[in-house]
C-alpha cells in the first residue's frame, strides 16, 4: 500500500513538472517574460533605423505606431535645441533609433509664413492651399475657425500630387519668424538664382556660396517673403543616397508614380520586389495620393527597397 502512495506522489509530481515546463515555453512562444513583439501596433521596435512620421502620443513618443524612448535622445525644431516637452501631437518628426532608443528626434515644418485666403477648410501660405481636415491638430488656436488673414504659423503634414499640403498640425506663432519651405526643385534657373518648390518661387542670389542644386533636389529654403518670392537666407540640399545602408520606415502620400512597383512620397524614391509584404492592400491599390507607410532599406542609389508597404485610411 505504500508503494503505492508513493507511485502515485511521484507521479503527481512529474506532472506538476510537466505542466511548468510547458508553461515557461509557452510564454518565451508568445513573447513574454519582458520580449516585446516589435511587429505589435504601439510596440517597440528592434534593430537600427531612420522613421519619419507624426507623432500619434507620449510617454516616450509613439511614430507610426512605433514607441521610442527619449530620454538619452538630442531633440532638434526649427534647427534650435529642444526637449520632449516642446514635441507636439501631430509634428511630422524624423527619428533616428537603435532597438526603440532614439538617438535623435528632429523636426522641421513643411511650410512657415503669414496666412492668407482663409477658407471654410483651408488656407494659404505664400501662395500654397494648405488643407485642414478632421485629423489635423492645432497648437495656439483649437480650430480653423480661430485662425485669421495676417497669422503667422508653421504647417506639417503631407503633400499630395495637387501641391496641396494636408496639414497634420497648424501652429500659430505669435509673432513673424520667417519664411520657409521644403519639398522638390523645379525650374531651376542657375544664373539668376531661383528655382520653385511648389508654386513658391525661391531667390537664393543673395547666399555668398549656396550649395549645388538642380531640379528633383529635395531643399529646405528659409528666409523671408517680400509678397512675391522667398528671399533665401539658408538652403539645404537632402542627399538621399546618405542614408545608403540605412534601413527606413517612411509616412506619406504618394505624389510621384513610374509603375506600381517605382513611386515616391516625401521626395523619398520607393520600389517594390516580389517578397514586399502588403499589408490592408495590395500591389494594386498604389496610386497617385494614396498614403502609406514603407518600411525597408536604402540602396546606393538613394532608393528605399521596400520590404512592407501599410496602407493607411
Amino acid at each position: 500500500m505504500a508503494k503505492i502512495i508513493l507511485y502515485i506522489s511521484r507521479l503527481k509530481w512529474m506532472i506538476f513538472i510537466l505542466l511548468i515546463t510547458l508553461a515557461v515555453f509557452a510564454l518565451y512562444s508568445c513573447g513574454g517574460s519582458g520580449v516585446s513583439d516589435s511587429s505589435s501596433a504601439g510596440g517597440g521596435v528592434g534593430g537600427t533605423g531612420r522613421y519619419t512620421g507624426v507623432i500619434t502620443g507620449f510617454g516616450s513618443i509613439f511614430v507610426n505606431g512605433l514607441e521610442f524612448q527619449t530620454h538619452s535622445a538630442s531633440i532638434r525644431i526649427d534647427d534650435n535645441d529642444a526637449s520632449e516637452s516642446d514635441l507636439k501631437i501631430g509634428m511630422k518628426v524624423t527619428v533616428q533609433a537603435v532597438d526603440g532608443i532614439a538617438s535623435s528626434v528632429m523636426f522641421e515644418p513643411e511650410v512657415k509664413g503669414q496666412v492668407t485666403n482663409k477658407g471654410v477648410n483651408s488656407f494659404q501660405v505664400m501662395g500654397l492651399t494648405v488643407i485642414v481636415n478632421s485629423e489635423t491638430k492645432y497648437e495656439g488656436i483649437t480650430s480653423l475657425a480661430q485662425l485669421e488673414n495676417g497669422n503667422f504659423v508653421e504647417v506639417s503634414g503631407f503633400f499630395n500630387s495637387s501641391d496641396e499640403l494636408i496639414a497634420a498640425l497648424v501652429e500659430k506663432e505669435s509673432s513673424n519668424s520667417g519664411a520657409q519651405i521644403q519639398g522638390i526643385v523645379s525650374n531651376h534657373d542657375p544664373g539668376n538664382k531661383i528655382f520653385k518648390i511648389y508654386s513658391i518661387t525661391v531667390d537664393y542670389s543673395f547666399i555668398g556660396n549656396p550649395p549645388a542644386i538642380s531640379d528633383g533636389d529635395f531643399v529646405e529654403a528659409e528666409g523671408t517673403f517680400n509678397g512675391s518670392e522667398l528671399i533665401a537666407s539658408e538652403l539645404e540640399v537632402v542627399d538621399f543616397e546618405d542614408n545608403a545602408g540605412k534601413d527606413i520606415e517612411i509616412e506619406g502620400i504618394i505624389t510621384q508614380l513610374t509603375s506600381q512597383g517605382d513611386f515616391s512620397i516625401n521626395g523619398q524614391r520607393i520600389q517594390t520586389h516580389a517578397q514586399t509584404k502588403f499589408e490592408h492592400g495590395t500591389t494594386g491599390d498604389i496610386a497617385v495620393d494614396v498614403k502609406i507607410k514603407a518600411k525597408g532599406t536604402v540602396n546606393s542609389s538613394g532608393i528605399l527597397i521596400a520590404d512592407k508597404i501599410e496602407f493607411e485610411d
